[in-house]
């Protein structure tokens, strides 16, 4: 238990004191160890140049108030320690489930130590990343603006940002455009879809339809048709089969006489009506 608190304690110190937060701020109230002193003096300098002196000020209250906070936490946690330690010796055992005052065990007081210790982890993390997107946007923005607004005090590398960021606004605005002309032609792609799979509903109805109409004309003409009409339909197929064969025949004898068949208007519709019906 000894060992996850000082463990605990020693992320919060490492996190509250990272090198890119509001302490480098603040100048006296906010200086590092000495081993971090040249990089964040060079920081403060470097940040000092972009933030106004009530910026400066505020942000130095602000890391000052975080420091308070942090010391009044690890006094609470030293003090609930201390509480269960003296509730271990006052207790009526010292095993890990012996009841100590008020109903309280010794697992349940660690255990609340350890969620506490891993809230005041969780804030203090949530609290570096802010503190450094607030520089990170702080130092973004300030080139930009002057590199936008430039004044006696802009540099060189500042006013060339302007070019670069000339580029880039208009390659957003290329990528806008991209974007609705890829956003409409989804939209009419689907449009496209949507007309197809109706087309098709409508060709399956209409193949339904017609399979139907088909079934009942078929019904139609075996109801019509009766026994004579079956006579009368064999004897034509029969007589149009003894025409093939009398005219083949004809046709025959006419090519095979010799006749100048070519010439006689008759004959030769004779001979080349062949195969006609």
């Amino acid at each position: 238990m000894d060992q996850l608190r000082a463990t605990s304690l020693a992320l919060l110190f490492s996190t509250q004191s990272h090198p890119v937060g509001f302490s480098v701020l603040g100048g006296a109230g906010g200086a590092g160890a000495g081993g971090n002193t040249g990089s964040l003096a060079s920081t403060s300098t470097s940040l000092s140049l972009l933030l106004s002196d009530r910026e400066q000020q505020l942000l130095a209250l602000h890391d000052k108030l975080l420091n308070v906070t942090l010391q009044r936490r690890t006094l609470e946690a030293e003090l609930a320690a201390a509480r269960a330690g003296a509730a271990g010796a006052t207790g009526t055992g010292t095993g890990t489930g012996t009841v100590l005052m008020d109903g309280w065990t010794v697992d349940d007081i660690e255990q609340q130590q350890i969620e506490l210790l891993e809230r005041e982890l969780a804030e203090a993390q949530a609290n570096r990343r802010l503190k450094e997107a607030a520089v990170e946007a702080t130092l973004v923005t300030g080139p930009l603006l002057k590199a936008i607004h430039p004044d006696a005090a802009t540099t060189a590398r500042q006013r060339a940002l302007l070019p670069l960021l000339a580029r880039r606004d208009a390659l957003a605005e290329t990528h806008a455009n991209i974007s609705q002309m890829l956003i409409r032609t989804q939209d009419s792609l689907v449009s496209s879809g949507r007309a197809i799979v109706d087309a098709q509903l409508r060709n399956k109805e209409m193949a339904d339809r017609l399979l139907l109409l088909s079934a009942q004309r078929d019904a139609e003409n075996a109801k019509f048709r009766g026994e004579d009409h079956i006579a009368a339909e064999k004897e034509l197929k029969d007589a149009k089969i003894m025409w093939e064969v009398t005219r083949n025949v004809a046709q025959a004898v006419v090519v095979a006489s010799g006749v100048d068949w070519v010439r006689d208007r008759e004959l030769r519709e004779l001979v080349l009506a062949c195969g006609d019906e």
